[in-house]
């Protein structure tokens, strides 16, 4: 369980028709919530791992001195009030080997990139997936990997204006998948 209280947090101003936006600081942000996390042995060969997460961020006296304009109650960026992962691996012997197979999901409530809420800023409740399958020996190992599993296009970062505005979002990678190669000297 956790609770911050940030007081003169550093800000930036949004002003699309300002040739710049300056900072300022934002007077209170109040932060509480709560983690979970599990890693579970099911068995020799098996484990799960579980988070849960719940974390309410809302500006408390946020208020722009050079617009006047209050955000209150708005949560500041990158901020979901729910996360939660699952994992499973499972680890297949294989003479003086290892496979191992391994997945796992992760949820997350909706949030936006930037303080004041620009539309083109927020990422809708999301979930993604992440599988890979390696071959460990002694001396290397090699496996293949995919990451985002579904191919859903999130939001990673932001920033205020750009074209056609208010904001612009710059997203994560889309489905990747590989091969990887180790070698332990």
């Amino acid at each position: 369980l956790y609770y911050y209280n940030y007081k003169n947090l550093i800000i930036q101003s949004y002003d699309i028709s300002a040739p710049f936006n300056a900072a300022f600081n934002g007077s209170k942000i109040g932060i509480r919530g709560g983690q979970v996390d599990v890693l579970a042995r099911l068995s020799s060969r098996d484990d799960l791992s579980l988070n849960v997460g719940y974390s309410r961020s809302r500006n408390q006296d946020v208020t722009d001195p050079f617009t006047g304009k209050s955000y209150d109650g708005l949560s500041p960026p990158y901020s979901p009030d729910y996360t939660a992962q699952l994992g499973y691996t499972r680890s297949i012997p294989v003479g003086v080997a290892e496979v191992r197979a391994h997945i796992d999901w992760r949820f997350e409530g909706s949030w936006y990139a930037d303080y004041v809420h620009n539309k083109g800023t927020e990422q809708v409740a999301s979930n993604k997936g992440y599988a890979s399958l390696i071959y460990d020996a002694t001396r290397w190992s090699a496996g293949l990997w995919v990451k985002n599993i579904t191919n859903r296009a999130t939001i990673g970062a932001a920033g205020a204006a750009g074209l056609p505005g208010p904001a612009t979002a710059f997203l994560n990678d889309p489905r990747t998948f590989g091969a990887r190669v180790a070698f332990k000297y």
